[in-house]
């Protein structure tokens, strides 16, 4: 009579944990650089959304003025469009509302949006609108919130600063 016992044999479970291990050498960088991917598209979003905002706030607000000349700009803080949908972001960390804004300037006789979105890991720094996309999306330092007449070297040419709307009241 053959005694047989069940089981695995050592050689056979270490087949299958070098197998387990290169499926995840494969699948985690895989995973790691789609959730970044995804949390750089929804921060563009949130960018494309505080445009879209800021269009919509100073077509209400006639108090807002606008550049009166090419190359002049209005620059309009998150915090003064108050926007209460925009406030966590995607690393767990607060949008700086006083840093983050929108630029608008006038060029050819149209005005020309740009946003500049702050997070707590990431930003987009004065991004034209319609162009903005997750490669837009860095960690590296934005361009500073500006006052009254400096300037900002933009695609389009150098605009000046002539209205800044702050911290709202």
């Amino acid at each position: 009579m053959i005694n047989k016992r069940g089981g695995f044999t050592l050689i056979e479970l270490l087949g299958v944990i070098v197998i387990l291990a290169l499926i995840s050498l494969i699948a985690i960088p895989n995973t790691v650089a789609f959730i970044e991917g995804k949390k750089k598209e929804t921060f563009a979003g949130t960018a494309e959304m505080m445009l879209a905002k800021a269009k919509v706030f100073v077509t209400e607000n006639t108090e807002i003025v606008l550049p009166a000349n090419d190359l002049d700009a209005t620059l309009i803080t998150l915090a003064h469009l108050r926007i209460n949908s925009i406030t966590k972001d995607v690393d767990g960390g607060y949008y700086d509302r006083d840093n983050s804004y929108v630029l608008i300037t006038k060029i050819n006789d149209e005005l020309v949006y740009y946003v500049t979105l702050v997070g707590s890991e990431r930003n987009v720094s004065l991004v034209r609108d319609g162009e903005i996309t997750s490669d837009k999306v860095t960690s590296s330092p934005p361009e500073p919130l500006k006052t009254i007449d400096e300037t900002y070297t933009l695609d389009d040419g150098v605009v000046t600063v002539k209205n800044v709307y702050p911290v709202s009241e």
